[in-house]
C-alpha cells in the first residue's frame, strides 16, 4: 500500500499543478446592455391570395424534347402468368432507351 502511495503522490502533485486556475472577473465577458425602450412589434406581412403564377405562353408549333422510352411488354393477354416466360424476365432487366420525342399539334 505504501509503495502505491509513493508512486501516486508525485502524479497527484503534477496534476494539481497542471490544473488551470479558476476564472476571475476579468475573464468573464460583459453582457450587452439592453436598449432604453423595447422595440415595437409589427404583424407579419400576409401573402396576397389573389395573385397567381405567370402563365407560360403555349407554343403552337411542333416540339422536340428528350425522353426515355421503355420497351413494350410482350405476351400480354396471351394467358401467360407474370414471370412465367424467360423473355419477360429479360425485358424487366432492360434499361430505358434515351431518345427524342417529337410532338406536332393538329389544329
Amino acid at each position: 500500500m505504501s509503495r502505491r502511495m509513493r508512486l501516486l503522490a508525485p502524479l497527484a502533485v503534477l496534476f494539481a499543478a497542471a490544473a488551470p486556475p479558476p476564472p476571475t472577473d476579468a475573464d468573464i465577458p460583459i453582457p450587452p446592455i439592453p436598449p432604453a425602450h423595447r422595440p415595437s412589434y409589427q404583424s407579419a406581412p400576409m401573402p396576397d391570395q389573389s395573385l397567381s403564377a405567370p402563365t407560360a405562353p403555349e407554343a403552337s408549333g411542333p416540339k422536340l424534347r428528350p425522353d426515355l422510352f421503355n420497351q413494350r411488354a410482350y405476351n400480354g393477354g396471351q394467358g401467360y402468368l407474370p414471370g412465367s416466360t424467360i423473355e419477360r424476365e429479360q425485358q424487366q432487366r432492360d434499361k430505358p432507351i434515351p431518345g427524342l420525342n417529337f410532338t406536332m399539334p393538329l389544329r
